[in-house]
C-alpha cells in the first residue's frame, strides 16, 4: 500500500506502452500463449498497485522526481517503472519481453 496508508498506488504508461502490451496480446492468442499472457499481464498490474516497492529491485533514483526507479524480471516480461517516494503514484518507463520466453519466441 501507498506510505500514507491504505491507498493502493496509481500506476500510469508511458507513451507507447499500452500500445505495445496490446499488440503483444494479440500475438499471444494467435500463438495460443493468450492465457499465459493475460495472467502475467494481471499479475503486473496488481503488484505495481499494491506493492511495487517490495515486487521490484531498485536500480537507481530519480532526485528531481522524488521517484525511485525499479526494475522486475518476470517470466513473461521485463518491467521498469518508478515510485514516488511521498505519493501513491507507479510510472511505468517500459516494458520489453523476457528474452527466451515464448511468447518472445513467437514473436521472434
Amino acid at each position: 500500500m501507498s506510505p500514507g496508508g491504505d491507498e493502493p498506488f496509481t500506476p500510469t504508461y508511458a507513451a507507447g506502452v499500452l500500445e505495445l502490451l496490446r499488440g503483444w496480446g494479440l500475438v499471444a492468442g494467435r500463438v495460443g500463449l493468450w492465457d499465459q499472457y493475460l495472467a502475467a499481464l494481471r499479475e503486473v498490474e496488481r503488484q505495481l498497485r499494491t506493492r511495487p516497492r517490495e515486487w521490484g529491485d531498485p536500480t537507481h533514483n530519480f532526485h528531481g522526481l522524488a521517484m525511485v526507479g525499479y526494475q522486475r524480471y518476470t517470466p513473461v516480461f521485463i518491467v521498469r517503472y518508478a515510485v514516488h517516494q511521498t505519493h501513491p503514484l507507479v510510472f511505468v518507463r517500459e516494458v520489453v519481453l523476457t528474452p527466451g520466453s515464448p511468447l518472445a519466441e513467437g514473436i521472434g
